[in-house]
């Protein structure tokens, strides 16, 4: 295969994301970490690192979900289109989702939001997706922190840049981890329709869309009736109610997976 793909297609590494070195660099940082899983033993990790979240044993047969994830290159859509009151929603669902995955129950996100320059009106706008997220999660937001860092961003317009990332938390018996150990040839796979392109793999998705294809943001798209720019800020799609039901109704869900970036 050519750096640009077979027939032409558009990569990962073109657009500036290498996945082999992402994968190399996990690989040496993971060692380091696992060390750390005996620095606390009354919390046990339950889980070898890999899956969409891990799970802390806390007693009583009760584990604590934890997942952390931002939204990506997809805020340099907003900023683009200077439209910021739906980013919050896809920075929940990012995390909520994956916290899904091992049977948890999303309960509460706290968030990090770093700016080139605070603005109230943007704040205003941002949070009004995150209230939204949490609602359609059923989660609470109890804390963040907002950081100040203008030498360390850079966004579409003078002074716009801006960064979100939340850390979910759910509740999971430990005896109900769901590992996806028990999958099976035969077994039945289920899926449930996205919203678009979801929140990771934008950088690949505006080198395609905008530098190959020479889309731009503003510009109506018949097929979808509406601009590119507005059906590439759709939100990403939250699943918990969707999910819940599927477990609440007792059927043996053998195994998750949130797709996003790499998600297979």
């Amino acid at each position: 295969m050519s750096e640009k793909g077979a027939g032409g297609r558009a990569t990962y590494r073109e657009a500036g994301v290498d996945t082999a070195q992402a994968e190399a660099g996990i690989d040496r940082i993971k060692t380091q970490v696992e060390e750390t899983f005996s620095f606390c033993p009354e919390a046990r990790v339950c889980l070898p690192l890999g899956y969409f979240c891990n799970v802390v044993d806390i007693g009583q047969g009760m584990g604590i979900a934890i997942s952390t994830d931002s939204v990506g290159t997809k805020i340099l859509i907003a900023d683009t289109m200077k439209k910021y009151d739906t980013i919050g929603i896809d920075c929940v669902a990012m995390n909520a989702n994956d916290v899904l995955c091992v049977g948890a129950r999303p309960v509460a996100m706290v968030d990090y939001v770093a700016v080139q320059k605070i603005s109230p009106a943007f704040m205003e706008s941002l949070g009004k997706g995150l209230i939204e997220g949490a609602r359609m999660a059923g989660i609470s937001i109890p804390g963040g922190e907002i950081a100040q860092i203008r030498e360390l961003l850079r966004g579409v317009h003078e002074d716009s840049g801006f960064d979100i990332v939340g850390t979910c938390i759910g509740t999971v018996r430990t005896d109900r981890i769901n590992t996806g150990n028990g999958v099976q040839p035969g077994d039945v796979v289920l899926g449930l329709r996205s919203s678009g392109i979801h929140s990771n793999g934008f950088t690949l998705a505006r080198s395609a869309l905008l530098d190959r294809g020479g889309l731009s943001l503003g510009e109506t798209v018949a097929s979808l009736g509406r601009t590119l720019g507005e059906e590439l800020l759709e939100p990403t799609r939250i699943y918990v109610k969707e999910v819940w039901e599927v477990l609440g109704a007792g059927i043996d869900v053998k195994a998750m997976a949130h797709i996003t970036g790499d998600g297979f």
